[in-house]
This record gives structure tokens, C-alpha cells and sequence, in this order.
């Protein structure tokens, strides 16, 4: 989001067509970044509000970035320059930053409870492993035993 805000804010500053390729080629990025959420969503089922939230933001920032190129096209900086000083897409950038911060704290989270799984299986492996060993020595000591004891009589 940031570097397509960049690339729209050189594009209004130098009103050149070339200036609008980063911006276009940051909404393909952005595209084939969202295309990737259900996914997300599919593999950890708690953060659907919250990606879905950030899809409608993107979506609502993404539309008041080309709203503003296409005003400066077609009416001029002076348009352009009153849309951008309502400020509405500094908010919504704000809610951007404030649901990404939410699913990075989610994502650390269910990463440190994933750890803990891991290492929890880690343990009850080795434990079972232990127990096997013991198994299989007892195993062998009264095999042993048995051998020794047909070899005495």
C-alpha cells in the first residue's frame, strides 16, 4: 500500500503518464496479494473478520487512489488536491495499519502456540521412545534369562 501511495502521490506531483506505471503495476501486486486471503483464511479460520476487514480497506483505499488520479485528469490538481485534504484515505490507511498490527499479533501468537504443539509432540515422542527401549530391554533381559536358564539344565 505504501509504495502505490508513493507512485500516486509522484504521479500527482509530476501529472506524467510514466510516473502511473508503478502505480499500476503495485494494484497487479495488490490483486495477487488479496487473491491469496481465502487461503489464509482457509488454514486459520480466526482470522477471517479480520481479513476480510482488511479487504474492504484495501479495496476502499485502493478506490480513493484512483479516484484522485482520475480527478487529476480530468479536473485538474485543484480537485485532486480538495479530495486528498478530507483526509479520508489517511484514515483509512490508519485502519490498514491498525487491523495489519491485530493480524501480526494473531499470527505471532498462533506461530508461538504452534511451537508449543510441536514441541509437546517433540516430548511425547521421546517419551514413547523411552518407554520402547525399556520394552525391548526387558524384552531381551528375560529372553536371556531363558537362555541361560535352558543352558544350566
Amino acid at each position: 500500500m505504501l509504495d502505490l501511495e508513493s507512485s500516486q502521490h509522484r504521479y500527482l506531483l509530476t501529472q506524467e503518464a510514466p510516473d502511473l506505471e508503478p502505480f499500476r503495476a503495485g494494484l497487479v501486486r495488490l490483486d495477487a496479494a488479496l487473491a491469496k486471503l481465502p487461503g489464509v483464511t482457509l488454514a486459520q479460520p480466526d482470522l477471517a473478520a479480520d481479513l476480510q476487514r482488511l479487504h474492504e480497506l484495501v479495496d476502499a483505499k485502493r478506490a480513493e487512489m484512483a479516484g484522485t488520479v482520475t480527478l487529476v485528469d480530468s479536473q485538474g490538481m485543484g480537485a485532486a488536491r480538495t479530495s486528498l485534504r478530507n483526509a479520508h484515505g489517511e484514515a483509512l490507511m490508519d485502519d490498514i495499519r491498525q487491523v495489519m498490527s491485530r493480524l501480526d499479533g494473531l499470527e505471532g501468537a498462533s506461530r508461538s502456540q504452534r511451537q508449543v504443539q510441536r514441541t509437546e509432540t517433540i516430548d511425547r515422542k521421546e517419551h514413547l521412545t523411552g518407554l520402547l527401549s525399556a520394552a525391548l530391554a526387558l524384552l531381551m533381559v528375560a529372553k536371556f534369562k531363558t537362555l541361560l536358564a535352558e543352558s544350566i539344565l
